[in-house]
């Protein structure tokens, strides 16, 4: 930045002379300009360095009086005065008001042509400004650069402040009234509410043209990232789906592959479900949910020896499996169950991989039948593994002739609720909302249909029906 010392240290300014305003020698200079119109204030503007013969000027007390505060609210940079034929010195009380408001005035002798002394700061100008961008050029090549190295987003942020020799944030559109500073969109549609926050006073124009590059390499670097990230997630997604189908080919070229993920296939392995509810269901709202709790569990086990992907049902994870770690487990994916409550966890004991395929079919069958919200050991839940494993000739055959008879939705609804309640009708009544008298009526066309009464030994029989269906999918029954 020139200032006006800058100028009056020019070999062609060796002639003027500083004669008010001394503690304004350092205001910013970007112009000189010749004004000897009557209004000097209306014609100049801010940091322009004025020049003036003070022809057409009125060298009276009323004219310095109005002058001087007009060109300080113009944050003018300085006035230069030729002395010798339209003004032969400045009156006192020019240099009392000068000196009050910090303005500089300077005096030039009239034979120095306002040409040389323009051409002069004109040049000083133009050769800090090359000097100026050609360090921004520099610069912008340390901004690139550190996008390349940083390993994470707060290591680009903290090398950014250390280049700007400010604090610097990532702020969403409606945290940004919180920062005093300044906010440089990212630029993507994928980031519209994002922007970059620099704190600290106003910035100079290759300040903010350093930190538009910034905004621009953080949002680059945030999609590199994101697409890194779903990247691996893919080729994680395509191996373990490999393994848990029974589809993976246990040789040396697989094994070197799946092991730059972190994957140690002569190691045993802890196979972990957890259900993501509406995970199927098309929308927005759905979509974004099942990426947070994709994102959630992905922060949460952020171990090197954990795969991740996605089924119909949720997420399916393979972890080393190492002392203490499902008690670890436990306890990391607390946060996950409050805020998916709804979710269900299952882990299996350490697997070798032949055991993997026939441990994930009996595992998914058993999800349904467990309580939500916490974390299930799969060699604890020794009743739905029964359940989940009873003859499936057997079972269909049951299930089509008690069920399957009961076509009518509300019958239907009835009979499940009237299971649940071990048959108390006022408990179904007050559940479906209806009469008693209803549930009396509706209990009477079921039992004609499935030609049994509803006692409690046939209500066991049909509860655990209802259980063995939940391990299926639609197409086995």
């Amino acid at each position: 930045m020139i200032t006006v010392s800058h100028c009056l240290a020019l070999p062609e300014l060796a002639p003027a002379a500083v004669v008010a305003g001394f503690g304004g020698l350092n205001r910013s200079v970007r112009l000189a300009h010749v004004i000897d119109e009557p209004d000097i204030a209306a014609w100049a503007a801010h940091d322009v360095l004025v020049l003036t013969t003070f022809h057409n000027h009125p060298n009276s007390e009323d004219f310095w009086t109005a002058l001087i505060p007009a060109l300080d609210q113009q944050r003018v940079a300085a006035l230069f005065v030729a002395i010798g034929r339209y003004i032969e010195s400045i009156p006192l009380l020019a240099c009392e008001l000068a000196d009050r408001y910090a303005f500089p005035i300077i005096t030039l002798p009239f034979s120095l042509p306002f040409v040389t002394v323009a051409e002069a700061i004109h040049r000083l100008i133009i050769e800090d400004n090359r000097v100026t961008w050609s360090k921004v050029s520099d610069i912008q090549i340390r901004v690139t650069e550190s996008a390349v190295r940083a390993k994470s987003v707060e290591d680009l942020l903290h090398t950014f402040s250390e280049i700007l020799s400010r604090p610097i944030d990532l702020v969403e559109d409606d945290n940004q009234a919180r920062y005093s500073g300044h906010t440089f969109p990212l630029g993507s549609p994928d980031l519209s509410h994002w922007y970059l926050s620099v704190h600290g006073a106003a910035l100079t124009a290759p300040q903010q043209v350093i930190a538009r590059q910034m905004a621009g390499l953080l949002a680059v670097y945030l999609l590199q990232q994101k697409i890194a990230r779903q990247t691996e997630f893919e080729i994680q997604s395509t191996l373990l789906e490999r393994l848990v189908l029974g589809k993976w080919h246990d040789d040396v070229a697989h094994r070197q592959r799946i092991r730059v993920l972190g994957f140690r296939a002569e190691r045993a392995h802890h196979l972990l479900l957890l259900t993501v509810p509406d995970l199927l269901r098309v929308g927005p709202r759905h979509q974004t949910r099942y990426e947070d709790a994709r994102d959630l569990v992905k922060r949460l086990v952020d171990w090197e020896d954990c795969l991740i992907s996605v089924t119909s049902q949720g997420l399916v994870l393979l972890i080393g499996a190492i002392p203490g770690r499902v008690t670890v487990l436990r306890e990391r994916l607390t946060p996950y169950f409050e805020q998916f409550p709804d979710s269900t966890g299952l882990i299996s004991r350490p697997l070798a991989l032949k055991d993997i395929p026939p441990t994930y079919q009996i595992m998914t069958k058993m999800l349904p039948l467990l309580e939500p919200a916490s974390l299930h050991s799969l060699r604890d839940a020794l009743f739905p593994t029964v359940v989940a494993e009873l003859p499936v000739d057997l079972m269909q055959t049951f299930v089509a002739a008690t069920w399957g008879r009961v076509q009518d939705a509300v019958l239907a609804t009835t009979l499940k609720t009237y299971v649940e309640c071990g048959g108390r009708r006022l408990e179904v009544a007050q559940r479906l909302g209806v009469h008693r008298n209803t549930v009396a009526n509706r209990i009477e066309q079921i039992e004609a249909l499935l030609e049994h009464a509803l006692d409690a030994q046939f209500l066991t029989q049909l509860e655990l029906a209802h259980l063995w269906m939940l391990t299926q999918t639609p197409a086995d029954l």
